[in-house]
């Protein structure tokens, strides 16, 4: 796509499904935060998990390469953009732990499945699976270690394992040539 004719392409999963682009992912999953973002903190630097937040600033840009399609399900290697700075290139996959997150590991298996089963493809929401037909999930993990503290929240991580299903929408997309 042309600079000039981004202004009138409308960005609908069914024209991008089958292409390659750019986009951030915006999460519905109950009363948690919407931005999906790189992990922060002690403990999780440079893990590359991939956590909630309400900060849009900190929404990771990912590339989606086109790979195959089915009946009901569109394939894409997911990896981070040019904007994820030390995480561009790197495949989105899951841990031994089942955190899903931007890995620079070489024995990611990356492939991701949108699925619209629920939602039809003229909608804007859709899943995420992995390559073993798991949903992505929400799970909250506590501040402080892996330890639980009554009362004090944790943070929101997405997990294939458990959890809270998480629901999809694109936002900021770029069409790739």
């Amino acid at each position: 796509m042309r600079p000039d004719q981004e202004a009138t392409w409308e960005v609908t999963m069914k024209n991008l499904m089958g292409t390659s682009f750019i986009a951030q992912l915006k999460c519905i999953a109950g009363t948690y935060p919407p931005f999906v973002a790189l992990s922060e903190g002690d403990i999780a630097a440079k893990s590359g998990w991939l956590e909630l937040t309400h900060d849009s600033s900190r929404s990771v840009a990912f590339r989606f390469q086109f790979l195959s399609q089915t009946e009901d399900r569109f394939h894409y290697a997911i990896t981070g953009a040019e904007e994820a700075g030390y995480y561009a290139d790197a495949a989105l996959g899951v841990s031994l732990n089942s955190y899903v997150g931007l890995y620079h590991l070489a024995t990611v298996e990356n492939v991701w499945k949108f699925d619209f089963t629920a939602t039809g493809l003229d909608e804007e929401g859709f899943w995420l699976r992995d390559k073993d037909g798991y949903r992505m999930a929400v799970t909250e993990i506590p501040h402080a270690g892996f330890v639980s503290i009554p009362g004090v929240a944790g943070v929101p991580r997405l997990n294939v394992a458990s959890g809270t299903l998480a629901r999809f929408e694109l936002t900021a997309v770029r069409a790739l040539g």
